[in-house]
């Protein structure tokens, strides 16, 4: 067993540190917190909301204003009181007075307006009227609206999916300087979806959001860097790049920085700035982060080896659902974690294995075989070795000619057996290979 485990090991360390910074392409999407943030309209991009006023003084000169039928005012109001900002939040308030400016026209309260309705903030869900709100801003021109529409379009949510709506609704935006929109649209030209792919005019408005300060636009823009695609390939840049975008926070970009440290693109290696920046990723509930930083500690790779940390990393990741993680857990609870727990390390496979995890099946196949942490089954064994074989899963074909070897859950057969081992040896597998290169084994 403990040759097949190094073997797992190894191929799944190695898929936790892809190279370049491809893998994880961060795509611009419509934010779950919409009203959070006020994206500008254009005649408004250089407004400072920012005020010393003390907020008791702003919000009795924006009440006075609201109430003498002022739409902006009325419209700030209306937002500070959904959110809670700098007064008690009060959500039927709020929406009467987002109500009254979007009754004079104000495109932003429009806009505002159906993001509550999407998402049921404050008014009940309804797609139907969150759309009708944001047609009605994005036919005056406000960008963030034209952007959520293009959004809308593209992935087919409460309408039917129309790549050249999307397409015209994002260049709309992006036009006026929207980097949401930039990125979005950016991102079809990358995919090649909706519209011819064009590596170039992604990097253009990548670039156009990137200067904007947009942190992903500063991670994708790198990633393409990193690759040469659309530009001149940089590794300096795309490092400088990902460094600028990690350092404000944007988890995928601190994931990329610390693949830059780690293997050296556009930096000097340095493995434990790499574990420094997977840290603070995973603290932000980044999935590969979690499994990486789970497999840095596990193994002892850019921090000290700490069996209970790569647990807990590795834990985060699986209660998450990445069935990876629920395999690498599964493995550890059940082989080297003080104390062990084969029960739970199995039950941990198991999950990982009916996600379809290929790795996860070949062990779960071996627990069964054995009846450790479940009943003892050769037969259910085979089943989930044939599983992950018909993925073309090297170690599950060489099980597979072990067991028609040993007639082991199947009925004995040589030739079989053979086939299998080559299936595996093909693929380089050390054990098939010693099989077939035994005395009286037959080869292709």
């Amino acid at each position: 067993m403990a040759m097949s485990r190094r073997w797992i090991y190894s191929m799944l360390h190695h898929a936790c540190l892809p190279v370049g910074l491809v893998a994880i392409l961060s795509v611009g999407a419509l934010p779950s917190s919409i009203w959070a943030q006020s994206p500008p309209t254009p005649g408004s991009q250089k407004h400072n909301t920012t005020t010393t006023m003390p907020p008791s003084e702003l919000l009795a000169k924006l009440q006075e204003a609201a109430d003498k039928g002022n739409p902006k005012a009325q419209r700030e109001l209306g937002k500070r009181l959904v959110n809670g900002t700098d007064i008690a939040k009060n959500l039927e308030k709020g929406v009467e007075w987002l109500r009254k400016a979007a009754s004079q026209g104000d495109a932003e309260a429009e806009w505002t307006i159906g993001t509550l309705y999407e998402h049921g903030h404050g008014l009940e869900s309804d797609i139907e009227q969150a759309l009708k709100w944001y047609r009605q801003s994005a036919e005056q021109g406000f960008a963030a609206a034209e952007n959520t529409l293009g959004w809308h379009y593209e992935n087919g949510e409460g309408v039917e999916s129309d790549p050249v709506q999307a397409i015209a609704w994002y260049k709309k935006a992006a036009a006026k300087g929207f980097a949401q929109a930039q990125i979005n649209l950016g991102n079809l030209y990358l995919r090649g979806a909706g519209v011819k792919q064009d590596y170039k005019e992604a990097a253009r408005l990548m670039q156009k959001a990137a200067e904007q300060g947009n942190a992903i636009a500063q991670s994708n823009l790198a990633m393409l860097y990193s690759v040469g695609k659309g530009v001149e390939q940089d590794p300096v840049q795309a490092f400088e790049l990902c460094r600028r975008a990690a350092n404000s926070g944007y988890a995928k970009a601190q994931h990329n920085l610390a693949l830059c440290f780690d293997q050296g693109i556009g930096t000097a290696k340095d493995p434990k700035q790499a574990t420094a920046w997977y840290q603070k990723a995973a603290e932000q509930n980044l999935v590969h982060s979690q499994i990486t930083l789970g497999t840095r500690y596990h193994h002892g790779v850019g921090a000290e080896k700490n069996l209970n940390k790569a647990v807990q990393w590795y834990r985060k990741a699986a209660d998450a659902g990445e069935a990876e993680a629920q395999f690498l857990l599964g493995v550890l609870l059940e082989t080297e974690a003080v104390p062990r727990d084969e029960k739970e390390g199995v039950k941990w496979i198991s999950k990982s294995a009916h996600k379809g995890f290929a790795p996860a099946q070949v062990e779960y196949g071996y627990a069964l075989e054995r009846g450790v942490g479940s009943p003892k089954s050769a037969k259910d064994a085979v089943a989930w070795y044939q599983k992950a074989a018909k993925g073309g899963f090297a170690r599950a074909e060489y099980h597979l000619g072990r067991c028609y070897d040993l007639g082991l859950g199947v009925r004995k057969d040589k030739k079989e057996a053979q086939s299998w081992y080559q299936k595996a040896a093909d693929q380089g597998d050390s054990d098939a290979k010693k099989k077939l290169a035994a005395p009286g084994a037959t080869t292709k």
